[in-house]
């Protein structure tokens, strides 16, 4: 038979899907007929009548945005989405095909929920538990056995769906059922007593994991390794929250019932159950304790959090800091190594997080700006760090006065009203803290960054020599091998698409980064060679200082500066000496005479050619190679440079005065005479 073809039997199959569909999601008489004229459905539906092959089919709500208000389908595979409810509908391992004979036998349905542990408890309690109530005195092991096992499951299913919500659910049996089980059965009472038991057994083990506290380990998985202060206080919400719902439920009604039943049959349980209720209390005063002096903080943190520029990122630290300061002054639970330390680790960890905001992702796209904002970031990494070591010193400062001889003192903090908990301060731990480790790292990593964007941005210099853009055409092929090679390893290094300041993990960063620098380090000797022998070959002391002015970048990379040594040196050695030959002309002679030019204005001219001689090469120096100034030549040549400026400017000083004024009176002299 079709699928396109419908008959009598066809209609009846049909009549049987709306039965359930409608008993059990309800729809509107419209919803319905128009499941049953949709083509897809129908298809859908024979398909799982007819061949073996297909074992299931889901039938589901879908709301529509055009106007059509609820639409149900049919379909083979699974919805992605429930918006109520659902239901499943599958074949027996035996059946292949259905008819309205075997429908009914050979095909289970049942239904699904957005909830699935809820909806499988809500079944469990209201259909198979009371099954295993039996109608007369008598009973089985088999059943005390299955009585059990199904409250177990039941358990096991409430505490699994509190947990996956985030809640604590203390489970509670089928009071209902135990209560006619013990009604009906008066022989029975132990395995009920039992029950109820394993009830009490279960709770206390959920009050324990209630009362648990290891704010470290649930901070970081929920927040990941980057988790900011903030986290610190949702923390303490969200425990403040799970302990007064614990709270109440141990209040309830049912509780209270269970544990009054208990007493009375003398159980051990309910004795030991006792303390619960002040466990939770102490816990939830904990709780508030800490939010109270986190709540003042809160304020600044979020301040801290919201800003975007790094100055009012670094403007946000001293309140912060200053507030922290006050919280582990007066909280005894603060006061504690691991609480403190905790809340520096996140405050260094919101510090991170700025850090790799201000940084960006596009790292290798535009050097300089990706070196003006990895400065930018490590100011604000220094800002913290010099807050940070200022409000250590006054709580070390603060520990010294309020303790004689800097012992460590203890604050009593209430925590139930009938006494006190001695807590003890701790002092601030050093800026190399492992708490601080992540910061750390995080400034090692833009060091590292500041390193390869340099080495980026010099290296892009050489398209302009390779163009002859700055008057050298002749080592057009050099200097593009270099760039070519040098752009390839920057390509190399780019490709692993991963994030320049993830830091941790198994090391691919400083595994690339390493290899990155191996191939910098054989460019530069290259480019230091090929620099060496132009230097080498070039006929004069301008022509050399041209070539250091064009390559000015190199002279910041070690290893051509290493390469470079021996020519840098002699050109040095030879603008030392005609510094000294310049002074030798200028203690020793005399200015030569010109024709037509008074005298004071041909010492002048020759003042100025004598210092032009000088000065062009040391501007050269200090502006292509800064370094070569800093050893001891350099510092000979600067004395020496220094000594001839002071002479050239006494000499001139002395010519514009004195020479001047005798040159005039001179010739008036001259002029009297004549007439």
């Amino acid at each position: 038979m079709e699928i396109s073809v419908w008959s009598v039997e066809v209609d009846e199959r049909f009549r049987w899907l709306e039965d359930r569909v409608s008993s059990s999601l309800r729809p509107r008489g419209e919803d319905l007929r128009r499941m049953t004229v949709d083509e897809h459905n129908r298809v859908t539906f024979l398909s799982f009548c007819n061949h073996s092959e297909s074992r299931c089919i889901f039938v589901h709500v879908v709301r529509t945005d055009a106007g059509d208000g609820e639409v149900i389908k049919v379909s083979s595979s699974p919805p992605s989405r429930v918006n109520d409810k659902a239901m499943v509908f599958l074949k027996c391992s035996h059946a292949s095909k259905l008819t309205r004979e075997n429908l009914a036998q050979d095909v289970i349905y049942s239904e699904c929920s957005t909830s699935p542990l809820g909806h499988l408890d809500l079944v469990m309690q209201e259909v198979y538990l009371p099954l295993m109530t039996p109608s007369t005195g008598s009973h089985t092991h088999t059943n005390d056995k299955l009585l059990d096992l199904l409250h177990r499951i039941s358990s096991s299913m409430q505490v699994t769906n509190g947990y996956s919500q985030g809640k604590v659910v203390l489970p509670l049996p089928s009071v209902t059922t135990l209560a006619q089980t013990a009604f009906t059965s008066p022989d029975r009472h132990s395995v009920v007593v039992h029950v109820l038991e394993t009830a009490v057994v279960t709770w206390m083990k959920q009050v324990k994991m209630a009362l648990h506290c290891e704010p470290t380990g649930a901070i970081s998985r929920k927040a990941g390794k980057y988790a900011g202060p903030l986290e610190e206080i949702k923390f303490w919400e969200a425990r403040q929250q799970r302990l007064e719902s614990v709270r109440e439920q141990l209040s309830s009604i049912p509780i209270l019932t269970i544990l009054h039943n208990l007493e009375l049959m003398h159980s051990t349980y309910a004795q030991g159950f006792s303390h619960a209720q002040y466990n939770i209390a102490q816990a939830a005063q904990e709780a508030e304790h800490c939010l109270g002096f986190l709540r003042t903080w809160k304020p600044w943190l979020v301040r801290l959090h919201d800003a975007q520029h790094p100055s009012t990122v670094a403007t946000s630290f001293p309140p912060v800091m200053a507030v922290l300061l006050l919280i582990w002054q007066h909280s005894g639970y603060y006061g504690q190594k691991p609480a403190l330390h905790r809340l520096l680790t996140l405050l260094a960890n919101e510090v991170v997080t700025k850090t790799r905001d201000i940084v960006g992702c596009d790292l290798l796209g535009n050097p300089t700006k990706s070196l003006s904002d990895l400065k930018l970031a490590l100011r604000v990494c220094a800002a913290f760090r010099g807050c940070y070591l200022d409000y250590k010193q006054r709580a070390d400062t603060w520990l010294k006065t309020e303790t004689p001889a800097g012992q460590v003192t203890g604050s009593a903090v209430s925590t139930g009203g009938k006494g006190s908990v001695q807590e003890t301060h701790c002092g601030w731990p050093l800026r190399n803290s492992k708490v601080f480790h992540a910061m750390n790292v995080i400034m090692e990593r833009c060091n590292d960054l500041m390193e390869l964007v340099h080495t980026i941005r010099d290296f892009s210099e050489l398209s302009l020599v390779g163009e002859g853009g700055r008057g050298i055409t002749t080592t057009e092929v050099v200097i593009g091998d270099v760039h070519s090679k040098f752009t390839e390893a920057v390509r190399v290094f780019s490709s692993g698409k991963q994030d320049l300041l993830s830091v941790g993990g198994e090391g691919h960063f400083e595994s690339q980064f390493f290899a990155f620098r191996r191939k910098v380090q054989e460019l530069e000797g290259q480019l230091g060679r090929e620099i060496g022998v132009w230097l080498q070959r070039s006929p004069s002391l301008q022509a050399k200082l041209r070539i250091m002015e064009l390559f000015q970048w190199s002279s910041r990379r070690d290893t051509v500066r290493a390469i470079l040594s021996p020519h840098h040196e002699s050109v040095m050695t030879t603008i030392l000496s005609d510094m000294q030959d310049v002074l030798h002309i200028l203690t020793s002679s005399q200015p030569p005479l010109l024709p037509h030019t008074p005298p004071t204005a041909t010492r002048l001219l020759w003042l100025r050619g004598l210092e032009e001689r000088t000065s062009g090469a040391v501007g050269v120096l200090r502006y292509a190679a800064p370094q070569l100034l800093e050893g001891e030549l350099g510092w000979k040549l600067r004395q020496t440079y220094s000594e001839l400026t002071e002479r050239l400017n006494s000499f001139r000083e002395r010519r514009r005065g004195s020479g001047w004024m005798g040159s005039h009176l001179a010739s008036v002299k001259d002029s009297q005479i004549w007439s």
